[in-house]
């Protein structure tokens, strides 16, 4: 059995930082391709890259269904047949594939999985809305900039609560001074 090179380099990590396995695994145990270099994931990693070179596949690109159909009848690392059913589909997919191409036994891009269409990239322009008004008859309403604002006050009562009130005298000439 040979280290994958995700292995490699979690255990560098680990050696590196003091941490253990469980400290760096981010999905669960079974998920986590960092922690797929198990004696079960060898086996059926190698037993998919020897039936894919058993069907003639070389290296050759296979949808992964396709691949599902074609091991139909096939014998199973632990003995059992290999059948149409949910739960040999999900043991190809998620152990075997997932295995044979995280560990180097077969090339990552051999096996497709085309479930879902190529995206739609769609570009964002702005809006340049107008306004506008209707109620059965065209309005036209200027532009922004074609508008002068005024200013106005209806019905005012100035109301001020204090008064003031400035009373002086005047000096007459020649009377101080």
């Amino acid at each position: 059995m040979t280290t994958s090179p995700l292995r490699a380099a979690l255990d560098a990590v680990i050696a590196e930082q003091g941490c253990s396995l469980t400290d760096l695994t981010v999905l669960a145990p079974k998920n986590d391709p960092f922690r797929i270099d198990t004696p079960a994931r060898h086996r059926d990693g190698q037993w998919l890259a020897g039936t894919a070179a058993e069907l003639g596949l070389g290296y050759g690109r296979i949808h992964l269904r396709g691949l599902h159909y074609m091991v139909l009848g096939r014998t199973k690392p632990d003995g059992s047949t290999y059948e149409n059913t949910d739960k040999n589909w999900e043991w190809l997919q998620g152990d075997c594939a997932k295995a044979a191409r995280f560990l180097g036994y077969i090339p990552f891009d051999q096996i497709t999985d085309q479930r879902n269409a190529e995206p739609v990239i769609r570009e964002f322009s702005r809006p340049e809305p107008y306004p506008y008004m209707t109620v059965g008859i065209d309005i036209e309403i200027p532009a922004a900039d074609e508008i002068t604002p005024r200013l106005g006050v209806a019905d005012f009562r100035g109301v001020q609560p204090y008064h003031l009130v400035m009373i002086g005298e005047t000096a007459r000439p020649g009377r101080y001074g």
